[in-house]
C-alpha cells in the first residue's frame, strides 16, 4: 500500500494478496496515527 509516496507493507508473509493489503493498510494507519491497537 502506498499513501503520499511511501509504502507500506505487512512485517510477516501474507497467504494470499487481499489479506496482504490489509494488513498494509492497517499498518499504514497505525503509523498515521488513525488506528489505536
Amino acid at each position: 500500500v502506498i499513501v503520499n509516496g511511501i509504502e507500506y507493507k505487512p512485517s510477516v508473509a501474507s497467504p494470499n494478496k487481499k489479506q496482504a493489503k490489509a494488513e498494509a493498510a492497517q499498518i499504514c494507519l497505525q503509523s498515521l496515527g488513525l488506528l489505536i491497537t
